[in-house]
């Protein structure tokens, strides 16, 4: 839909989404009431509008793979190059010019022909494409970041007085140039509203579900990174959450691991503010890379108490039980928003926490003291009760004796004792917590 973060994928459909529609000249951005003489005029120009600007979006996208599939074809086209066109996908640019977006340019291009002689060269991409590939291929229409464009333009369309967001627009005008059974649509982004979506005419059709994946299987994610690792990196031993490490591998991958201490460093920093300061001066100097760390944002519990109470429940679980909580039935889409969590079901109805993002999302320095006192888990406790729930205690409590007792301390570490009791020497001995 429009570029992410580290700047994959074309931006072709989302400089429609910012620029070209609302300068259009007759677009309505604002549709007038239902009740206005000029309302079906608006609303069908908004729709032509649309249905002009995604159908050049699409013949663009066509020319390219029909080009590509007949360059293949005497050949034959194998899984290699498959892949090769999906990594296209990700990476438009020409080597060498970072800028140029080939969709965007064959887009701008397409838009000097006629609506209609654009709708007819699709239909004729089409025709070759059945050609080639035969009758039974099917074309996948892959919109990533869609969450952009199910909140654009609300109030643009409407059906039955209802409006409804860009997103559907699109879908609907690229469903109607192409035959059912030879599309199929994969739309992925977060918090996705399901109204707007309901009177669809393609809303029998449609599946919703937030089981996406996140590389927290160590097979999948083993299979990813051989394609651009060295054997050696793909064999290390394996932590867990691995897709919030990707934008530090591409940046490893861009410095040639040379400066990869600092890089980490760079990265501890930006997702806890706190810099470690070991090890920097023993690396070269190392050139700035222009890649995006991912950067957690602990607004989002600050702003709701109900999501920072769900998310103290699940990290005192992961913490204290040591490991991964059970799928709970929670409302968890403000943990899907804040890629905190995700959904584990096609209904929507249960989810997952990604346990180490809030950790890092929460984590900060501790602040320096003349005592040890600010090492001490009880000793932050002590002076950090404000806003305590009971049950946050009760969590607390449970997790610091579960890893009090979990290296063999004894009572005496653990409880204080008043010192005129009797010498207890059962207070001495090596202590066990009990189910």
């Amino acid at each position: 839909m429009v570029q992410d973060g580290n700047n994959l994928g074309a931006d072709n459909l989302g400089l429609d989404l910012y620029k070209t529609l609302d300068h259009s000249k007759d677009f309505t951005r604002y549709l007038p009431s239902t009740d206005s003489a000029i309302f079906a005029t608006a609303l069908s120009r908004n729709i032509e509008i649309g249905d002009t600007r995604f159908s050049l979006v699409l013949l663009g996208r066509l020319l390219m793979f029909n080009m590509y599939s007949e360059i293949l074809q005497a050949e034959g086209i194998t899984e290699e190059h498959k892949r090769r066109w999906l990594l296209f996908q990700l990476m438009p640019q020409l080597p060498g010019d970072l800028s140029y977006d080939l969709f965007t340019d064959l887009k701008i291009l397409a838009g000097k022909l006629e609506p209609d002689h654009a709708q007819d060269l699709i239909a004729v991409m089409f025709s070759k494409l059945r050609r080639i590939h035969g009758t039974q291929f099917r074309l996948f229409y892959v919109i990533d970041e869609a969450q952009i464009a199910s909140r654009a333009h609300t109030s643009a369309f409407q059906q039955d007085g209802k409006g409804y967001p860009l997103l559907r627009q699109i879908i609907q005008t690229w469903i109607t140039k192409s035959r059912p059974d030879e599309t199929s649509f994969v739309v992925s982004g977060t918090d996705i509203p399901k109204d707007g979506f309901e009177s669809a005419p393609f809303a029998s059709s449609l599946r919703w579900s937030s089981d996406t994946g996140g590389f927290d299987n160590e097979d999948d994610h083993r299979r990813y990174i051989s394609g651009f690792l060295t054997p050696a990196y793909v064999k290390s031993p394996a932590g867990q959450m691995h897709r919030s490490t990707d934008a530090l591998l591409k940046a490893l991958l861009l410095d040639g691991f040379r400066t990869s201490h600092e890089l980490l460093n760079d990265y501890m920093e930006t997702t806890t503010t706190y810099r470690p300061t070991d090890y920097d001066d023993d690396e070269p100097f190392r050139h700035p890379i222009d890649v995006k760390l991912l950067e957690l944002n602990s607004n989002f519990f600050t702003n709701s108490p109900q999501l920072m109470s769900t998310i103290q429940r699940v990290l005192f679980h992961y913490l204290a039980a040591a490991r991964h909580p059970s799928p709970f039935s929670e409302d968890l889409t403000p943990l899907v928003s804040a890629a905190f969590g995700r959904f584990i079901d096609g209904n929507l109805s249960h989810g997952r926490a990604h346990v180490p993002h809030p950790s890092r999302a929460l984590a900060r320095p501790t602040p320096e003291s003349e005592t040890d006192s600010s090492h001490n888990c009880l000793a932050i406790l002590r002076h950090h009760r404000e806003n305590f729930t009971s049950r946050f205690l009760t969590s607390f409590m449970a997790f610091y004796l579960i890893r009090a007792f979990d290296h063999g301390a004894t009572l005496s570490k653990v409880f204080s004792f008043p010192d005129q009791l009797p010498v207890l020497n059962w207070v001495e001995q090596i202590a066990e917590l009990l189910d």
